[in-house]
């Protein structure tokens, strides 16, 4: 499956919104990703809100966190985004499909997007709790 952005600009600001000026996207308040905007770059912002818009029309996730070196504000050129998802439930197909468009909407990012899908019934995972303590919410 192809994802579709919704205009060129949404493309564009992908390739643009690296922190050195102004975005092409402008999103409405109830869009805009709920971050701590010290630790994630505007480019990640703008990714991750893309990513979430596209996610929304696939299912009616949780949560939604950026986990790991980005979420703490030590990511590298070469860093991943990390996504912690958390449905109600996952089955085989909507992983797929989301695998899918975190390799769509990273690929024109020019990054990885890492999503690690969880359902409520893993949150005692040690692993789990700690990405929900420590994880930026988006």
């Amino acid at each position: 499956m192809q994802w579709q952005f919704l205009d060129e600009s949404e493309r564009r600001a992908l390739a643009i919104a690296d922190g050195k000026g102004s975005t092409a996207i402008a999103l409405a308040p109830d869009e805009a990703p709920t971050v701590d905007h010290n630790r994630l770059s505007d480019h990640d912002r703008q990714v991750v809100a893309i990513f979430k818009r596209h996610l929304t029309e696939l299912c009616q996730p949780v949560d939604v966190r950026v986990f790991g070196s980005r979420a703490r504000g030590e990511a590298t050129w070469e860093s991943d985004l990390d996504l912690f998802i958390m449905l109600e439930t996952a089955p085989t197909e909507l992983r797929r499909r989301i695998d899918e468009l975190a390799w769509e909407v990273g690929f024109a990012a020019g990054l990885v997007i890492a999503p690690l899908v969880v359902t409520k019934d893993t949150l005692a995972n040690p692993l789990i709790t700690h990405i929900k303590n420590e994880g930026v919410a988006v």
